[in-house]
């Protein structure tokens, strides 16, 4: 209590009201603790909400483009395969 409260102000309040005094102090202290730590964890909360739908949207595209370029390659491969059956077919045939 001593390191808390100056000696000038415990003399003037005495030891019930330094006692109150202090009391009073924690009590705020604790409160405004939990209001700052819930503010923390509500703006956290929001942060990681926003992190999360953007990384949701790029995996979406991402994912989009990536059925894109297999689809393309599919074609690809299966033109290509024509191509080489009708070329052998032909070729056969002579």
């Amino acid at each position: 209590m001593a390191g808390r409260v100056p000696a000038a102000l415990r003399g003037r309040l005495g030891d019930d009201a330094t006692f109150g005094l202090i009391e009073c102090m924690d009590a705020e202290r604790k409160m405004w603790s939990e209001e700052v730590l819930a503010a923390a964890a509500n703006r956290f909360e929001l942060r990681l909400t926003s992190e999360l739908t953007a990384l949701r949207r790029d995996v979406t595209q991402e994912l989009a483009m990536t059925r894109v370029e297999m689809l393309r390659w599919s074609f690809v491969f299966w033109i290509g395969q024509v191509a080489a059956v009708t070329g052998l077919l032909a070729y056969l045939r002579r």
